[in-house]
């Protein structure tokens, strides 16, 4: 047994980015369902690099960090150590919740998180709830539109932190490195980005656990998501992605 818990301490290749006021629980769940559908198909690009449950370590601050003793986050930390860590993991999984008002998007160390994997153009996912999700799925397919209300709420000036004296560290950094406005627009663009690649693999996943389904149920359910996706393409002005899926789902919804 002993080697056996040996054995699970290894370097970290995730980072796990949430928030303080999240139910443990949730966290937890979020997390095996992310796992439980990505980890099981390969893939040899070096930007998947986890391909089965035996290699996911996740670097988790709850318990990863001495919760007990105060951290001296200076600016050299904050822009150099920390942000080293999270090119080292490779991989940042955001908990996002709830999908309508997202915690992690007002906290300034989560925003700062999703800022650090950027630079550092590490590989960035979302995990959520089985509960959240199909909550988020059904919404962005009535209207793609409530995507963007979840990145008005963007607003690294205005973020808070557990600690006052994080909160204020973080926020200088931001004030003598890239900026407010500009990191509101980089996090904007890596959610951006998400949201497409999320779409695109809802579509993915519709036809391939379509099995036991009629024809006809299967093709509205798809084309629905289609039509999310160009939408979400149109709003984004890639328009020659988007007129091209359009024109799948008007020629499909013909038939």
């Amino acid at each position: 047994q002993q080697q056996e818990e040996i054995l699970l301490i290894k370097e970290a290749n995730v980072f796990v980015s949430h928030a303080w006021k999240y139910k443990f629980l949730d966290v937890v769940n979020s997390l095996k369902r992310f796992f439980s559908t990505t980890s099981s198909s390969s893939s040899d690009d070096d930007d998947n690099k986890i391909q089965n449950k035996d290699s996911i370590i996740l670097w988790f601050d709850l318990f990863s960090n001495n919760q007990h003793s105060e951290h001296d986050l200076d600016f050299n930390w904050l822009c150099n150590t920390f942000q080293s860590a999270i090119k080292q993991f490779g991989h940042t999984v955001m908990i996002l919740s709830p999908w309508d008002d997202p915690i992690p998007l007002t906290r300034a160390w989560c925003l700062f998180e999703l800022y650090s994997t950027a630079i550092t153009k590490s590989k960035f996912s979302i995990a959520m709830t089985i509960e959240e999700e199909n909550k988020f799925q059904e919404a962005i397919i009535k209207d793609f539109t409530i995507y963007n209300k979840m990145l008005g709420q963007i607003n690294v000036e205005k973020s808070k932190s557990f600690k006052p004296e994080d909160e204020k560290r973080i926020h200088e950094v931001v004030r003598q490195t890239i900026g407010f406005n500009q990191l509101n627009s980089l996090v904007f663009d890596k959610l951006r980005e998400w949201i497409i690649q999320y779409a695109i693999d809802s579509i993915d996943n519709s036809i391939s656990t379509s099995s036991g389904s009629s024809d006809s149920q299967v093709n509205e359910d798809t084309l629905k998501r289609k039509m999310a996706l160009a939408n979400l393409y149109q709003s984004q002005r890639k328009y020659e992605k988007s007129e091209s899926l359009f024109m799948e789902c008007l020629e499909k919804s013909k038939v």
